[in-house]
């Protein structure tokens, strides 16, 4: 482990570390559920609790989206944005609804909006949620699978850290320099 304030914060309250990804999930998926699998593979999370609380945290949050649409269909601003952004996907959510729940987990500000639409459009419950547990399912493997998969590269590159950060920094110097001779350049022919 190479966070050792976070190392003993988590080791002296770990069930705070789960209560914060399980609310986290509600609210924001993908940034949470990479960090998370990241953290589990360095060894601050048991694995089986943090699968537990991620597909918990993510099914909370989705059914919580859902019974917005379903509870504020068409009586708020909210209700209306989100009709307004997820309304050209209606045919889908109702034809292929697995699908689209799925593919709108990887797409930033819309899955909020499809999932408050699939309430807004009386899915049924009980479908809502096999739909919903099997996008969740495919979706914590893969955005999981690359945040564990992340993490066992930044063991193995730890070492070459510095060399990574003077790279960058090389990198964003010559980008500063380019810049400038070309904003000098186009001041020079005007």
């Amino acid at each position: 482990m190479y966070f050792p304030n976070l190392s003993q914060y988590l080791q002296a309250h770990p069930v705070l570390g789960y209560l914060a990804v399980f609310v986290a999930m509600i609210f924001e998926g993908d940034l949470f559920l990479f960090t998370a699998a990241f953290l589990t593979h360095q060894g601050f999370f048991d694995p089986y609790k943090m699968l537990v609380t991620l597909f918990s945290g993510s099914i909370c949050g989705d059914l919580l989206w859902y019974w917005l649409g379903l509870k504020l269909n068409g009586s708020s601003r909210f209700t209306a944005f989100a009709g307004k952004i997820a309304a050209p996907f209606d045919e889908h959510l109702i034809q292929r609804p697995l699908h689209t729940i799925f593919i709108s987990k990887f797409i930033y500000g819309v899955h909020h909006a499809i999932l408050v639409r699939a309430g807004m459009l009386r899915i049924r419950l009980d479908r809502f949620l096999r739909i919903d547990i099997s996008a969740i399912g495919a979706w914590v493997l893969i955005v999981g699978g690359l945040g564990f998969v992340s993490s066992y590269s930044f063991d193995r590159m730890r070492h070459s850290i510095k060399f990574i950060e003077f790279g960058l920094l090389a990198v964003f110097v010559v980008f500063l320099v380019i810049s400038y001779l070309i904003s000098y350049e186009a001041k020079k022919k005007l």
